[in-house]
């Protein structure tokens, strides 16, 4: 964690270094970003957003979901250290490391792992186009 922040202050002789994104795997990149391991048992479903397992099967438009953003991390943090709220209720478990950095936020972590993320994503995916197609396109039945 000093390398990077160090060499985001003084950089290298050629260029500054940015950390912008984590890639890995799903249980080792929640872990080491502050979420849960696994969102199956969390109320909230996603790293990236604060939708529940409820709302997944009945909001179809992105529009109406709320971004998990770096302010509602960090309050969630304080909320969870404070006894306000729960692991389950947030879906966080403790503060990031990478945290401490000034250019990266572990909730602006846009990078998700697809083929374990396909399994319940796909279905909500498969639902918004649907629901697209039926409601921008007319469909014309010819006798």
């Amino acid at each position: 964690m000093y390398d990077l922040m160090l060499k985001s202050a003084v950089g290298f002789s050629i260029s500054v270094v940015f950390l912008t994104q984590i890639v890995g795997v799903n249980l080792g990149l929640h872990s080491v970003l502050g979420y849960v391991e696994s969102f199956s048992r969390a109320a909230r479903a996603f790293d990236l957003c604060m939708t529940s397992q409820d709302d997944m099967h009945t909001v179809f438009q992105e529009s109406a979901l709320q971004t998990r953003t770096p302010e509602l991390f960090n309050q969630q943090v304080r909320d969870l250290a404070s006894g306000k709220t729960t692991v389950p209720d947030c879906a966080v478990t403790r503060p990031s490391a990478f945290a401490v950095l000034p250019y990266y936020h572990p909730a602006c972590n846009d990078s998700v792992e697809l083929m374990h993320d396909l399994a319940g994503v796909l279905q909500l995916e498969t639902k918004l186009i649907f629901v697209s197609f039926i409601v921008s396109c007319e469909v014309h039945v010819s006798d």
